[in-house]
């Protein structure tokens, strides 16, 4: 079994959307996956994402002979407190500073590059996996918002033509309209002001 897991303090929508996308693609891939945040969820995922068809695990269980991959965050000082960093398969980041780190212990199942959003490396996977044409609109929504979200409607310094680029595609999956971002920040904003 792989348990994807993130951050071990709160779990924004990068963190969020990353995890659950990465696990359905590799059940797809005939992998048993399953996802645990026991972070608190922050104000980047309202309600009207909560309730998507998702499915994660609040509380974490052990499960004999499994494996992490780990989404959104590469410092071990970070990680959820479950994470066995000798039983970590992958690491998926765009926070720069454990490269090296991850290098020497999982090679190049190490994927820390500076992109806006783990959500683009996500997508990019369902993309060499060639099985884009099977992203949930679920999930094409939540990857979405964590781009959005992450790249700051795409003016953090960070953003890369990547990001656009996947918004751009997932957006399409979802049939998004024109307007989601400034929906999309105004859910959130409601939240913040809650």
């Amino acid at each position: 079994m792989i348990t994807v897991a993130a951050g071990d303090v709160f779990t924004d929508i990068d963190a969020y959307a990353s995890a659950l996308a990465y696990a359905d693609l590799l059940r797809l891939q005939g992998n048993p996956a399953r996802v645990v945040l026991e972070g608190e969820f922050n104000y980047s995922i309202p309600d009207e994402l909560r309730h998507l068809g998702v499915n994660y695990d609040k509380t974490y269980r052990p499960i004999d002979d499994e494996s992490f991959v780990v989404v959104d965050v590469s410092d071990p000082e970070n990680m959820a407190w479950f994470v066995d960093e000798d039983r970590v398969d992958e690491v998926i980041d765009h926070h720069p500073g454990m490269e090296q780190y991850w290098h020497k212990k999982i090679g190049t199942r190490s994927d820390i590059e500076p992109v806006g959003a783990a959500c683009t490396q996500i997508y990019e996977r369902w993309l060499d996996a060639d099985m884009s044409d099977k992203i949930s609109v679920d999930c094409a929504q939540l990857l979405a918002a964590g781009i959005l979200d992450n790249t700051l409607n795409f003016t953090a310094e960070i953003t890369s033509e990547r990001d656009r680029s996947a918004y751009a595609n997932l957006a399409k999956i979802a049939d998004l309209p024109d307007d989601w971002p400034a929906q999309y920040f105004s859910w959130c904003q409601r939240d913040v002001e809650r």
